[in-house]
């Protein structure tokens, strides 16, 4: 006997009716941020806590809600293909906090030339402070959103509140004052479960996915990556699958993965110098780390937490590949470098090696800062990619002399030019 939770589907696809008759190849991925929050489905925002990804997605919420005259275009530097209001769920903050987040965003949105109007843009943001309802308003345990029923996950009462709020609202509005998409702060404190039950994170996610799409919303759901974690100094933008794979939510199925984490390094050094920001803390770094969704963004965004607790983008796309060309060949150079002062005694002036002893050291000291260094290039053209090509800088800018016939000679290491 077949079961009837799988008797339509199964039928259905026994008579031919899901064969793939209606290809079309020239159908666009649907945004609400090009390349970054896609029209509907569940994204996750992952990072440490008090890196400000509540932060960001409140500005984020401002963004999309903004309307008129002054309203901002793009959002990370991405276009802002919809526009709508926005529920943010939260049980971090209390009301008075969200709203004082949101007014530092709002002066910060008018600094930058935004003619934004308080108090249209307050009717466009709802706000579910559950912490701040009385319990006339909201009686419960927890606002968890999913919770077992026998052997299964099941949507909570206040998920199917949620749900059934932006259906009435949608339904009594015009488009354009539609509900486009659901903030949740966090995935932590209000999914109903620990994000290591991968059978509970599925279920989530699966009926997040599916109900926001009949419902053409968003979900932006707010994770914390595990404590345990670090970023690697030496390539801080590697390692974001380590980094995360603690919690069942990056395994599953999110439209898009974001990590948002403090820029160290060379990352740093770069926010500084354009920006007044001198706090680590108040250096960021947004990237899309991983996404089942066509043409998503994988460039980073690099941004300086203001004095209001808003942000500024200090690097677009182009700027930040550059950056990221620049940190993966600067920390091969790097331990280059390192290696010639090691198997000199310190790189003194005047002290010799050859590139055959060099290429021996790199190669058994199993330094990470190598992996993908070619050692031989065998004939192809010296670059960047290959150490042929990094002593070749080095003898350019005068820190080595690296003659044809004999040993290799320092003769001045700390000229070694910008990225070594």
């Amino acid at each position: 006997m077949t079961d009837t939770t799988t008797a339509n589907w199964i039928e259905r696809a026994k008579a031919g009716g899901y064969r793939a008759t209606d290809i079309d190849t020239s159908a666009p991925q649907q945004w609400v941020v090009e390349g970054l929050l896609p029209r509907t489905g569940a994204s996750m925002w992952f990072g440490a806590g008090g890196v400000g990804k509540t932060q960001l997605l409140v500005w984020l919420a401002a963004h999309l809600a903004a309307v008129r005259d002054g309203a901002p275009d793009a959002w990370l530097g991405a276009p802002i293909r919809r526009r709508g209001q926005i529920l943010l769920l939260s049980t971090e903050d209390l009301r008075e906090q969200l709203l004082g987040r949101l007014a530092s965003i709002l002066q910060s949105m008018a600094a930058d030339g935004g003619a934004i109007d308080p108090n249209t843009l307050g009717e466009r943001i709802h706000l579910l402070p559950f912490l701040s309802l009385s319990r006339d308003e909201f009686d419960g345990p927890s606002p968890r959103l999913f919770e077992q029923r026998g052997a299964t996950w099941r949507p909570s009462d206040t998920l199917k509140g949620v749900e059934a709020f932006i259906a009435d609202w949608n339904d009594a509005h015009e488009e354009q004052d539609h509900i486009i998409g659901v903030v949740l702060d966090s995935a932590v404190s209000m999914v109903g479960f620990d994000l290591n039950n991968t059978e509970a994170t599925t279920d989530l996610l699966f009926h997040l996915n599916r109900r926001s799409r009949e419902q053409d919303v968003f979900w932006a759901v707010i994770g914390h990556q595990p404590k345990t974690t670090s970023i690697d100094s030496a390539d801080p933008a590697l390692g974001a699958v380590g980094r995360l794979r603690g919690s069942a939510m990056w395994s599953t199925t999110p439209r898009t993965v974001i990590e948002v984490r403090t820029a160290i390094g060379r990352e740093y050094e770069r926010i500084v110098a354009i920006s007044a920001t001198t706090q680590t803390r108040d250096a960021l770094v947004v990237t899309v780390v991983k996404a089942n969704t066509q043409g998503a963004d994988f460039d980073p965004r690099y941004l300086a937490r203001e004095r209001d607790a808003a942000f500024r983008q200090i690097a677009l796309a182009p700027i930040a590949r550059e950056l990221e060309r620049d940190l993966d060949i600067g920390t091969a150079r790097a331990a280059v470098i390192d290696a010639i002062r090691v198997i000199t005694d310190g790189g003194n002036p005047g002290a010799t090696f050859s590139r055959a002893d060099l290429a021996t050291h790199l190669q058994d000291s199993s330094d990470p800062r190598v992996d993908g260094l070619k050692l031989d290039h065998e004939g192809a053209k010296a670059n960047a990619s290959n150490l042929a090509g990094i002593l070749r800088e080095l003898q350019q800018a005068g820190a080595i002399a690296s003659p044809r016939n004999g040993p290799a000679k320092v003769i001045d290491l700390s000229l070694a030019p910008r990225g070594f």
